[in-house]
């Protein structure tokens, strides 16, 4: 019997690990508009919650059923978009007009965030003004509806689309 509850509490102890592992993983250091540094958590607010606010590409499987996850936002309520070596994550958001998006590199690569539109205002506006690398971040505040495509200048075929509605 006690090499049952020495075995149990191992287990308990196993998933403990795993579970602090998980949570100081994903903590993000980095620089706020390219230059300044900040300690913010990223979390789901109640305010995204009771707006519905969805992005479109948040969906996974789960034994045959649609589960929608609520984009992840910073403490001061703006949204985040991650860069992998993958990509961008979500590569599709939408978002209301005056919410701001802070894009973070999680990769070993270094991320330019520039419009896919560089000629039309405001499009073109949605300019990162230096490559950051991992743990750096680029915020940008979206005042007029439309639909902002971007890409990783250092990375081309890596892109993503913010919508801005009313």
């Amino acid at each position: 019997m006690s090499k049952n509850k020495g075995y149990v509490w191992l287990m308990v102890i196993v998933v403990i690990a795993v579970v602090l592992a998980i949570v100081l993983g994903n903590g993000s250091n980095g620089t706020e508009n390219d230059t300044a540094t900040t300690t913010e958590e990223a979390q789901i607010t109640e305010e995204a919650i009771d707006k519905g606010t969805q992005s479109s590409n948040n969906t996974g499987t789960t034994g045959g059923t649609q589960a929608t996850q609520l984009p992840l936002m910073t403490a001061n309520g703006a949204y985040i978009i991650y860069y992998y070596s993958t990509g961008f994550s979500p590569s599709k958001l939408t978002i209301k007009a005056g919410k701001s998006v802070r894009f973070i590199n999680s990769s070993s690569n270094a991320m330019l965030i520039t419009p896919v539109d560089k000629v039309n205002r405001p499009y073109s506006s949605l300019q990162q003004s230096k490559s950051v690398g991992k743990g750096g971040t680029f915020d940008y505040t979206f005042s007029t509806t439309g639909s902002y495509a971007y890409y990783n200048d250092n990375k081309d075929a890596h892109t993503g689309v913010i919508n801005v509605t009313q």
